[in-house]
Parts: structure tokens; sequence; C-alpha cells
């Protein structure tokens, strides 16, 4: 069957099915012993990592404990929180409604608050676009207040602390200045046009379609069992699943998902169809209803000269191994530690993530990424019967 350049182009929700599930290879390759040195070298609680490439999971492991001074073991079945890499995910999610035409890229604070928050004049022209990408005014810092909402209703807590974003004026809009309080802002922008949460719009348009049936906000897990991993402090210190284990779920679409490292790639599969359609339309591009050209946008810096080159939730980056273009983003929430990396030329996703946040994480992560992808980059032995 043969479609045409503009069904192509967009396809409608309907199509998708499980080919946007990552399946298993037939031989997974096992990043255990990978995984433990960088484990034992940083003094970890546990480190994870999954390899998803030409569409399927080819390399996973899991190794050390779920919780500091206890026995149960961290699995590649767990959930993680990844922090800020949530970003990528709302911004994905406007995608969606953008192509469902309940809202524009340009759509700006004053036109989609104006009426519901005193919103101070300097704010009105500024676009949800110009907020994904950091460069709306946004500060870099939330209000202290917004800390004091952990517990309250999500969603009146983050009407609380975007009527205290927007009551002071933006800052520069000609700089980049990376903002949590952008990305909150643009969940009150969505919710405001369709009259639901953030919550249940990325569960939507998002979680379900994906069948992320992981994907949830907040710390993993029930108190008082270890049903899931526990976040640890840098100094090795776990905390039990409580609102006081993340950030406030007021600030959901800048950084509260947590899930596991397999939903996590039909994520990152989703996005590798996407930049890839352009070049390779013998591929099935069936892209959650999002055109090719908000494809481009989630994927593209602004402009040319942007510094850093953030788009839409994701960093651009060249790759110092292959020197090929990738996507990639970091994301704590000081308790846990998550990175991933999109190399759309090979095809190719790898995400590592921790449960203790702090720098020993973050090398830790880096390291083991380094280590996985150089196996990734190493010919290949022919499996009987390729030869």
């Amino acid at each position: 069957m043969t479609m045409s350049p503009m069904t192509r182009r967009i396809l409608p929700v309907l199509l998708i099915t499980a080919m946007f599930v990552p399946a298993f290879g037939a031989e997974v390759r096992d990043l255990a012993d990978l995984l433990a040195r960088h484990r034992q070298a940083h003094d970890l609680p546990g480190l994870a990592a999954m390899v998803l490439r030409d569409g399927r999971i080819t390399a996973a492991g899991a190794v050390g404990v779920r919780k500091a001074s206890h026995d149960a073991p961290l699995t590649i079945h767990d959930r993680f929180h990844i922090g800020s890499c949530t970003k990528a995910m709302t911004a994905t999610l406007c995608a969606v409604l953008v192509d469902q035409k309940l809202l524009d890229w340009n759509a700006s604070v004053g036109a989609v608050l104006g009426k519901q928050f005193a919103v101070h004049p300097e704010w009105n022209p500024i676009t949800m676009a110009q907020l994904l990408n950091h460069r709306g005014g946004a500060p870099a810092e939330l209000p202290l207040a917004v800390f004091a909402t952990r517990g309250q209703n999500t969603q009146t807590a983050r009407r609380r602390t975007v009527e205290l974003l927007l009551s002071e004026p933006p800052g520069p809009t000609d700089q980049f200045v990376y903002s949590n309080a952008g990305y909150v802002i643009v969940g009150a922008m969505l919710e405001s046009l369709t009259g639901k949460s953030w919550e249940d719009l990325i569960r939507q348009h998002l979680f379900d379609p994906l069948e992320m049936t992981s994907a949830g906000f907040g710390a993993p897990g029930l108190p008082g069992t270890l049903d899931q991993p526990r976040g640890h402090r840098s100094d090795g210190t776990p905390l039990e699943p409580t609102p006081f284990a993340d950030n406030p779920l007021a600030i959901g679409p800048a950084g509260t998902v947590h899930l596991t490292l397999g939903d996590w790639l039909k994520f990152a599969g989703l996005h590798l169809r996407g930049m890839r359609a352009p070049d390779h339309p013998q591929e099935n591009h069936t892209l959650l209803g999002i055109s090719l050209d908000s494809f481009a946008r989630l994927t593209t810096p602004p402009n040319r000269d942007s510094s850093p080159a953030y788009t839409h939730g994701w960093i651009v980056a060249r790759s110092p191994l292959t020197g090929d273009s990738a996507l990639t983003h970091d994301g704590s929430n000081t308790l846990w530690y998550a990175t991933i990396w999109l190399w759309p030329r090979l095809n190719l996703a790898i995400v590592v993530a921790a449960n203790q946040g702090g720098d020993s994480a973050a090398a830790a992560c880096h390291a083991a990424l380094q280590g996985i992808l150089q196996q990734e980059l190493a010919p290949r032995t022919p499996a009987a019967g390729e030869r």
C-alpha cells in the first residue's frame, strides 16, 4: 500500500499500535558487568541501563539494591525517577495538541492565562515556544513558597505557583535561562486550554498510546515496602516515597515523572522515528498524530546560533565518540539521576539511571553510557546464519 505524502506527513492517533512497543531482541546483551564497575567506583546503591537499537531492546542490565543496607536487588523492571527528562515529554504533549489544533506554538501567556491570573503586563506577549526553549524570561529559581505546597492538591498548588510567577515581571527573553518555572507555566497553559490537568493530558496523549504503563508522578513505590527502589541523597541516605521524596507535584511538567527504562525507551523510539522519517521513507512512521513539521520543531534549536543548542526539552549535542548529532538530557531531583541519549543516524538510544542523586551518580551514569556506546560501536560478530 502506497501512502500519499500528506498521509505520511501526519497519521491519526488511531494508527498507533504495539509497533511502538520496543521488543526484546533475540539476544539481549547483559550490561551487568559494565554497570557493576561504575556502581562500585562511585559507591552507589544501584545503577541500571538499557539500549534500543533499530526498534529492539538489544542490551540491558541492573546492579545493586533498591535501598542501601537492604538485600532487595535492583531490577531492569524497576521504576526510576527521571527528573528534568520529563521536559521533553511535556514538549511532545504540546506537539500532539498543536497538531490536534487545540493550541498554537505561539500561544501567548496573556491570551491564554490573562483571564485567570493577575498577569504582569510584561508576560503578555511571551509564547509557549519561548518558554519550552528557556527563552521566555521565566526565572531560574522557583519561589520558595512553592516547596510549601507538598501534600496539597496538585492543581491547586500549581495554580498558586503560577500566580506567584506571573505576578512578577519576567526576565530578559534574548538569553537562555534554564527554568523549571517556564515549564510550570506551560503546564498551566495546557490546563487552561483543555480543562484537564497536565497529568491527565500526558497520560491520555502520550503514556497510554505508547503503552507506557509504568509511568507515574513523584517518588515511585509505596512507603513501608520495597516494591520499588528508593531515592537516595548524595550521601547515600534513602528516603521513603512520601511527598517529601520529590519536588512538589505542582512542578510536574518540569520534572516529576517516574517509569521503567523499557517504557522510557518507548518514548525514545518515538523520537528516533520522528527524526529519521524524512530520510527513511521506507520505515514505518506512525508518529502519534504528530506531524513531521512538529517533530522538526521538537528536535531543532530555534536558530542556528542558539547557545546552548536547546530545543523543547532536548539538548542537541555532538557525540564525542561518533561525531554524530544527538539528542540528550539529564534529570535529577537530587535523589535520583538519569540520562538519555538518542542518535538518529545509528537508530540508537541509551538510557542510564541511578537511585541516588549528586555528582557521583552523575559521573557513574555518564561513564556507564560512554562504555555502553563503545560496545555499540564495536564491530559486531555475525550470528549463525547471518554470514
